[in-house]
C-alpha cells in the first residue's frame, strides 16, 4: 500500500439508509494501518492531522483483491487446544496453545508439517502466552503463573517429545501479563500492558531486569525493534510510541504517532509500521 496512507476494512454511510441497513452488523473490525516512520522519527506527533486515521490521506482504502491462501499442509492440535501466539525460527515453528503448552512442528522440503511435541508443557503452569526468538538461536517462551503476574523463560532446545519442556533463565514478573516478547542478541524487551516496557538484560545465560518505562506508554501491547536503538510500541489507543532504548538503564519515549482504532501489535518493513488495530 505504498500509495496510501493507511489501509483497512471499515463502514462507510455516506447516507441515513444505508446506515441503518448496515448498523445491525459488527463495528469493529481488523485494520492494518502503514505509516512512514520517518514522517515521525524527528518531530512529535500530538495525534492531530492523520493522527485520527482520516487526516490528508483521506479515509482507509480497501484493498482490492480476492485470492485465497491454499495451505500447503496443516496440523490440527489436540482436543482443547486453542492456538495463540505463532514464532518461526529456524524452519521450526513454536505455537503457544494456552493452559496445553506448547506445539512443536517443522515442515519438509514438500512443505509437509511433521509435528515434534503437540503438548510441550511448562511447570510454571497456565501454559504458553508468547514466544519469540532471537537473532543467536534462544528461543523465549512467556506464560501466566498460576499464583498471578507472568513467567519468562529459554527453551534448552527444541521440545521433541510431549511432557514438561527443559528451559533455564526463568524470571517472574509480578502483577503483569506479558502481551509480547522481542528479542536482540543482548537484551529482550517485554510489552506489559498498563505497566509500560520492561528491558532484560542477557548475561551469561541468565535474564535480569536492567530497565523499564512506563510514562508514555498506558498499554503497550505489541514491540517491534526499529533502528539506531529504537523500538516501536503498539500503545492501545494511543497509537504508536517510539522507545530510544541507547541507555537500556533509562528508556525513554521520543515520540507518538495516533493511528486509526486501538494500535494491538505492529511490525516493521524498512521504514514502515504495518498495524495491526481494532
Amino acid at each position: 500500500f505504498a500509495q496510501h496512507d493507511r489501509a483497512g476494512f471499515w463502514y462507510d454511510a455516506p447516507d441515513n439508509g444505508r446506515f441503518d441497513r448496515m448498523r445491525i452488523l459488527k463495528q469493529v473490525f481488523f485494520l492494518c494501518c502503514v505509516l512512514a516512520l520517518s514522517a515521525c522519527a524527528g518531530g512529535g506527533s500530538d495525534g492531530g492531522s492523520g493522527g485520527d486515521g482520516v487526516g490528508s490521506g483521506g479515509e482507509p482504502v480497501i484493498p482490492e483483491g480476492n485470492d485465497n491462501i491454499v495451505p500447503l499442509a496443516q496440523s490440527p492440535g489436540a482436543d482443547g487446544v486453542a492456538f495463540g501466539a505463532l514464532h518461526v525460527h529456524n524452519g521450526v515453528s513454536y505455537a503457544c496453545t494456552g493452559n496445553t503448552g506448547m506445539q512443536v512442528a517443522s515442515a519438509d522440503s514438500a512443505g509437509i508439517l511433521k509435528v515434534k511435541a503437540s503438548k510441550a508443557e511448562f511447570e510454571q503452569s497456565m501454559g504458553c502466552r508468547e514466544v519469540t526468538a532471537s537473532p543467536d538461536g534462544k528461543v523465549f517462551v512467556t506464560g501466566q503463573g498460576s499464583g498471578g503476574g507472568s513467567w519468562i523463560g529459554i527453551l534448552d532446545g527444541i521440545p521433541s517429545k510431549d511432557g514438561v519442556v527443559s528451559m533455564s533463565a526463568v524470571v517472574t514478573v509480578e502483577n503483569a501479563l506479558i502481551e509480547e516478547l522481542v528479542a536482540t542478541e543482548t537484551h529482550l524487551f517485554a510489552a506489559l500492558g498498563d505497566q509500560g516496557l520492561r528491558i532484560f538484560g542477557r548475561n551469561d545465560g541468565q535474564l535480569a531486569v536492567v530497565g523499564s518505562v512506563s510514562a508514555g506508554l498506558n498499554t503497550a501491547m505489541g514491540i517491534a525493534l526499529w533502528t539506531n536503538n529504537r523500538l516501536v510500541v503498539a500503545n492501545g489507543l494511543d497509537g504508536l510510541a517510539i522507545v530510544d532504548y541507547s541507555d537500556p538503564t533509562a528508556p525513554v519515549v521520543t515520540d507518538t504517532h495516533g493511528v486509526y482504532g486501538t494500535a494491538r501489535r505492529v511490525k516493521l518493513v524498512d521504514d514502515f509500521a504495518y498495524v495491526a488495530s481494532v
